[in-house]
């Protein structure tokens, strides 16, 4: 599971990205306004459950794919 420094450093550019896309949808199409806190949303308290379903929901697109991302896919379960 574990796999090393550039895995980690994978994870957290694919959490970052996420983020990202997240807050920038729910700004521009849902108008929610909102604060990130590193991986937190700060939203209207009437407008959390739209973060809460849209965050669960989020899909990254083709320009995210990486050669981690493949191995990741094709990686054998470590017993």
């Amino acid at each position: 599971f574990l796999q090393g420094k550039a895995w980690g450093q994978h994870w957290s550019w694919i959490e970052a990205n996420i983020v990202y896309e997240t807050a920038h949808y729910a700004m521009t199409q849902l108008d929610i306004p909102m604060v990130i806190v590193h991986d937190e949303f700060i939203v209207p308290e009437s407008k959390a459950i739209w973060v809460d379903d849209y965050m669960y929901t989020t899909g990254l697109g083709h320009e995210y794919e990486t050669n981690y991302t493949d191995l990741i896919r094709n990686q054998e379960p470590q017993v």
